[in-house]
């Protein structure tokens, strides 16, 4: 175990992984729990498109945290407020598959939740679904943050 954790601290101090952290409010409780890693690059991942889309949303959205309690939300973006992120890879979206996502905003409070996805644009209820290109060319619009200078 001691081994795994110094290799995983070793991909990731060259940037090659990028380490997500199960939400919490609780700091120590998210360090305890498991974690979930990506590869920084796309071009590491299989071929599953899937795949490769939730790796590029995660790294680029840069970011800490996803969510597991029985269901799961797969990264959680925490700026001024705390934002979950679902990434289907795929335009037909049903709200079962969104179930995870609702445990979270109702258990956390959340106002807003986002659906990255392969092309559907809509806005139902406290989720708005949003094309993954759209979400990345766009993160200050919809994460509230400033674009580096």
């Amino acid at each position: 175990e001691k081994t795994m954790a110094n290799y995983i601290e070793f991909l990731e101090n060259a940037f090659l992984i990028t380490k997500l952290y199960n939400y919490s409010t609780n700091q120590l409780t998210s360090e305890r729990k498991l974690k979930k890693v990506y590869p920084c690059a796309s071009s590491f991942c299989d071929a599953d498109q899937t795949r490769v889309m939730e790796t590029v949303v995660v790294t680029q959205l840069h970011s800490q945290f996803f969510w597991s309690r029985g269901h799961e939300v797969d990264c959680i973006i925490t700026n001024e407020k705390i934002i979950p992120v679902e990434i289907k890879y795929k335009s037909d979206i049903s709200l079962k598959e969104l179930k995870g996502m609702s445990i979270f905003m109702e258990k956390y409070s959340t106002p807003q939740g986002i659906v990255a996805n392969k092309d559907l644009e809509k806005k139902e209820k406290d989720l708005s679904f949003v094309p993954i290109w759209k979400l990345l060319l766009n993160q200050e619009l919809y994460f509230h943050r400033t674009k580096s200078k």
